[in-house]
């Protein structure tokens, strides 16, 4: 089983670009899962076996929102995790087709945060 809280701003996972005759990613979105593979590779990958993903994603709370725990941003759970779930690829497990069950959710706190719980099913 796999506990981990990373101090990073969550982020949805975007269509690629198209420029010049080629496709790509987002510069920012590349970043963000280097960084997030860097924490995966502590960990010994699980292979190919069903798993269970839970994914708590905190943003920091905007001084313009009242006391709304569960927060409007931009982002759709499912954007936000297949961003995470990209990252895993080759870290943590084989193919994201791996997880069986997924538990996404956002909410405002005091920092950005993202809590990901991953073990066998």
């Amino acid at each position: 089983m796999i506990d981990l809280k990373i101090r990073i701003r969550g982020m949805s996972s975007p269509r690629p670009r198209f420029a010049l005759g080629r496709t790509y990613m987002p510069t920012e979105y590349v970043e963000f899962k280097k960084t997030l593979k860097t924490y995966f590779k502590a960990f010994k990958p699980f292979g190919i076996v069903p798993l269970r993903l839970k994914l708590v994603f905190v943003f920091k709370t905007p001084k313009n929102v009242k006391k709304n725990k569960y927060p409007m941003v931009r982002y759709d759970v499912d954007n936000l995790a297949k961003s995470v779930m990209d990252s895993m690829e080759g870290e943590l497990m084989e193919n994201d087709c791996t997880v069986t069950e997924l538990e996404v959710k956002k909410m405002y706190g005091e920092n950005d945060l993202i809590f990901i719980t991953l073990k066998e099913v």
